[in-house]
């Protein structure tokens, strides 16, 4: 027995066969077991639809099945609100003597940023000034065109 099981190779491709056959047995065994759960769960749902009550069961079922809805909304209407995220409540700041407004877009990432005049609540407008050393360095003012702040 030894010698038959030590001359015994397996390659990939019996692996692979062998493997695909495990899983087809395996599926075909849980869809069996899914198969009966739900087909005796239709066949209590018939059995209670067609049995004898004072109402008949095809006026009862939809009753039930209607009133079902509105079970769900009393029960979300008492269910407390969530609170609201970071991002719902900043998204503006007073940031070097500016109010700055902004939105958030995909992945909290900070889109429509703009600065609003400290008087006049009016977008300010940038103008970039050039240093007239030989570094070039950047400036940048904010002027509103509404009240002529800076």
């Amino acid at each position: 027995m030894s010698a038959v099981l030590g001359n015994y190779n397996c390659g990939p491709l019996q692996t692979l066969i062998t493997v695909i056959g495990g899983l087809i047995f395996n599926i075909k065994f849980v869809v069996s077991i899914a198969w009966s759960g739900i087909s005796s769960a239709f066949s209590y749902i018939w059995n209670l639809v067609i049995m004898d009550y004072l109402t008949p069961g095809y006026i009862l079922f939809p009753l039930i099945a209607f009133s079902l809805p509105t079970l769900f909304r009393l029960i979300l209407r008492f269910k407390k609100p969530p609170l609201p995220v970071y991002i719902d409540l900043y998204k503006q700041d007073n940031l070097f003597g500016s109010k700055w407004n902004w939105d958030y877009g995909y992945q909290d990432q900070i889109i429509d940023l703009w600065c609003r005049c400290p008087v006049c609540d009016y977008d300010l407008v940038y103008i970039e000034n050039r240093s007239r050393s030989s570094e070039p360095v950047l400036n940048t003012d904010f002027t509103c065109e509404r009240c002529c702040t800076d």
